[in-house]
């Protein structure tokens, strides 16, 4: 967007330039002409009726010319202005974009902070979870190995129990 502003903001120069350019040029048709009337005039005062209405004629039309070209540089001139007004609104809207990408970009680095800290907090708690379901293991094969014991001494006892008995 910063760019299309440059670009207007520089045809908007060159359309300023030209219209400055067409008023000169429009100023020199009308005074050419106004001089074509005035040596029409003086050619009719000589008694030279056809010249005299053909450099009337060509200075009317020479004149008509300039109003046109005056006419089309108020014209260019507005367009200059409105493309001037145009580039400062698309410039404040990228400058309004920059803003909110820089602000995007702000919280997207406080995101990505937070994401490391969770990531750090998960690693550390599935280290716990791990150390735990280990010690778990081995209290499982602990208890295992107890009930094993406990029962081999029942049974040791049952047999000891059952030969002291008479028969």
């Amino acid at each position: 967007m910063l760019a299309a502003s440059d670009d207007i903001a520089i045809q908007s120069a060159l359309v300023g330039a030209l219209s400055e350019e067409e008023l000169g040029y429009g100023m020199d048709l009308a005074a050419i002409a106004g001089q074509l009337w005035t040596v029409s005039d003086v050619v009719a005062a000589l008694d030279m009726p056809v010249l005299a209405d053909f450099l009337e004629v060509k200075g009317e039309e020479l004149q008509e010319i300039a109003v046109e070209v005056l006419l089309r540089f108020g014209a260019t001139h507005a367009l200059a202005d409105y493309l001037e007004e145009t580039g400062a609104e698309v410039e404040a809207l990228g400058m309004e974009e920059a803003y909110e990408g820089a602000a995007r970009m702000d919280i997207s680095a406080e995101m990505e902070a937070r994401s490391k800290e969770l990531a750090q907090a998960g690693a550390e708690l599935t280290a716990q979870g791990l150390s735990q379901l280990a010690a778990a293991g081995g209290m499982h094969d602990a208890a295992k190995d107890l009930i094993s014991d406990s029962v081999t001494t029942q049974s040791e006892k049952a047999e000891d129990q059952g030969k002291d008995q008479p028969e």
